[in-house]
């Protein structure tokens, strides 16, 4: 994969991983194998680093069923700065707004702040540019939505590209 680890100006870059925290839109049984290859190969031709999928026993309610298929993978080597945020990537801050609606109906504003970059892709690149500067090394990013592959082409056209 295309590794963005060197430093540039004296800032180190950031890495970019995905998440996959669902597996009810890649079918069931074999087909879920071959769904995720064909995302992760999309990923990697994308610029990510890495590929994650859910970590957990059973399906954390808020992202889906408690029976759900699930798969297991981590990477201890890469946790310290690291962090792990809900990208909503729209080519306009009002469809980004309804999207986080659709996914956090009910929360909190300053809730969705903590779990979500969101906006244009500028505005999710001066977030994540942020967090760069505040040391995070390692972002995972995680779509998750019906939306998952526009906003993939979408942070990778314009958002990967300036890390």
């Amino acid at each position: 994969m295309t590794a963005f680890s060197t430093s540039i100006g004296g800032l180190v870059s950031l890495k970019f991983g995905l998440q996959h925290p669902s597996f009810s839109f890649d079918g069931h049984g074999a087909q879920i194998a071959d769904s995720l290859k064909q995302l992760v190969l999309r990923a990697e031709s994308s610029g990510f680093d890495s590929f994650w999928v859910m970590d957990h026993f059973h399906q954390i309610n808020f992202v889906g069923a408690p029976d759900e298929p699930m798969l297991e993978g981590r990477d201890y080597n890469e946790i310290l700065k690291t962090k792990l945020t809900r990208v909503v990537i729209c080519k306009s801050k009002d469809e980004a707004e309804r999207r986080l609606a659709e996914l956090f109906d009910g929360a909190p504003p300053e809730r969705i702040k903590e779990m979500a970059i969101y906006g244009t892709p500028e505005d999710v690149y001066h977030e994540i540019e942020a967090l760069r500067d505040a040391g995070i090394e390692y972002l995972i990013v995680n779509f998750g939505t019906k939306y998952e592959s526009e906003e993939i082409s979408l942070f990778a056209d314009q958002g990967i590209k300036h890390f």
